[in-house]
């Protein structure tokens, strides 16, 4: 709302330095907030290797997962109906996270025995390095951690084409970047990130 565009407006004028994560990041708070340019500082977040070896495994199913907050503007919603598209595969859907959507997302997927919740992930390496691959469906992503994790364990990456996330995956060549295919307002995911 324009009440909160100007609550962020004045703060910005109060701080001598606005530090960001991404380029997207940046360019949405001059174009949306209007914040002076030269304030803004840009740190991408950075990541100890964790010298993650990946684990030779039976091939049965190919693991396909997400891991995220389970709310609308992380696309799980979007993870679910595409693996409901197919759940006659042989795929295994694995979802880590917990939100305010959990419930609704499993009634979404009840007619889909390869999805599996499998909670929150305390450490996400753990549960990305089992994947054979990471899907990145958000909505809004500042800049994409869980792409730069994935990375680390060397598992492949289907992300969205938003934001900061061509900052982290290149397409074809570091991961494959999906355009969205539907424009969303800012109200509209306002209204999506409270679960209305």
């Amino acid at each position: 709302t324009q009440e909160q565009i100007k609550i962020y407006q004045k703060n910005a004028d109060l701080a001598k330095k606005i530090i960001v994560c991404s380029i997207a990041t940046k360019h949405m708070l001059i174009k949306r907030f209007k914040l002076n340019k030269d304030k803004i500082k840009l740190i991408y977040n950075g990541q100890v290797d964790p010298k993650i070896k990946k684990k030779n495994r039976n091939k049965k199913k190919i693991n396909i997962g997400f891991i995220g907050r389970l709310e609308s503007v992380k696309g799980a919603h979007l993870f679910i109906e595409a693996a409901n598209l197919l759940k006659d595969q042989n795929f295994s859907f694995l979802i880590a996270g917990d939100g305010h959507l959990e419930k609704e997302l499993k009634e979404l997927s009840q007619e889909n025995k390869n999805i599996k919740f499998v909670g929150n992930a305390q450490n996400p390496f753990n549960f990305i390095k089992n994947l054979d691959i990471l899907v990145v469906p958000s909505i809004r992503e500042p800049l994409g951690l869980v792409s730069i994790e994935a990375g680390l364990c060397k598992v492949s990456v289907i992300a969205s084409n938003i934001d900061g996330i061509p900052e982290v995956i290149t397409n074809k060549h570091s991961g494959i970047l999906i355009n969205p295919t539907k424009r969303i307002t800012l109200s509209e995911m306002v209204v999506n990130s409270n679960g209305i």
